[in-house]
C-alpha cells in the first residue's frame, strides 16, 4: 500500500500533462454533478453563467449548521485548477467555504479575513473514485449568506507515458525490498 501511494505521489510531481478540459464542460459539465444542501439547509446554486462559473450559496434559515454541496465523483484521475470568490455579510468564520476530497474538507478562506476574498488552485489531484466537491458552508445559517464562486475551471489528465518509467522504478525496488525481506527470513 505505502508502494502504491509513493507511486502516485510521484506521478504527481513527475507527469506532464495537456488541458483536457476548459471550464465546466465535457466531463466536468454541471450536469454531472450532484447539488447537495444538508441539514434543511435553504442554500441554492446559480448554475446560470455555465460553463464559465458556478455560484454556491450558503443557508440563511436559522437551522443550525448546514453545507451547500456541488459535488463529483471521475472516474479517471485529474489535475484540476479553478479561481474562487467569496463574500458574505456574517463573517467568513461563519460561512466558510472551500473544496473537500472524499469528505475531508479544506477551507479556503481564511476565518479571520474580510469579505470579499478571493484566490486559485492550482495542479490539485483528483485520483479516480474521490468524490470531489465544492463547498459554502454556513456555522450558523443565519445573519446573511456565504456565496462561493467558482471560475476558470479547467482539468487535466496525466499523459499516460509518463508513468512508465516511475512505474519500472517502482516495480525494481519491490524486487529489491522482497528480496532483502526473503534473506532476512532465510538468515
Amino acid at each position: 500500500m505505502r508502494i502504491l501511494l509513493t507511486l502516485v505521489s510521484l506521478c504527481a510531481f513527475h507527469c506532464t500533462a495537456a488541458a483536457d478540459v476548459v471550464n465546466f464542460s465535457g466531463p466536468f459539465d454541471v450536469a454531472n454533478w450532484t447539488q447537495e444542501v444538508t441539514n434543511g439547509g435553504d442554500g441554492s446554486f446559480d448554475l446560470t453563467n455555465a460553463p464559465l462559473s458556478v455560484t454556491l450559496f450558503g443557508s440563511d434559515n436559522n437551522v443550525g449548521s448546514s453545507d451547500t454541496r456541488f459535488s463529483i465523483t471521475p472516474t479517471t484521475g485529474w489535475f484540476i485548477n479553478f479561481d474562487w470568490r467569496f463574500s458574505t455579510t456574517d463573517g467568513p468564520f461563519w460561512d466558510p467555504a472551500g473544496y473537500s476530497i472524499n469528505g475531508v474538507f479544506t477551507e479556503l478562506t481564511a476565518s479571520s479575513g474580510g469579505s470579499p476574498q478571493s484566490g486559485q488552485v492550482s495542479n490539485l489531484l483528483i485520483l479516480p473514485g474521490d468524490v470531489f466537491a465544492f463547498e459554502q458552508r454556513s456555522r450558523d445559517s443565519v445573519f446573511g449568506r456565504g456565496e462561493l464562486t467558482i471560475s476558470s475551471f479547467s482539468a487535466t489528465v496525466p499523459e499516460p507515458a509518463s508513468f512508465i518509467p516511475a512505474a519500472v522504478g517502482f516495480a525494481a525496488f519491490g524486487v529489491r525490498a522482497f528480496r532483502r525481506r526473503r534473506a532476512m527470513q532465510a538468515g
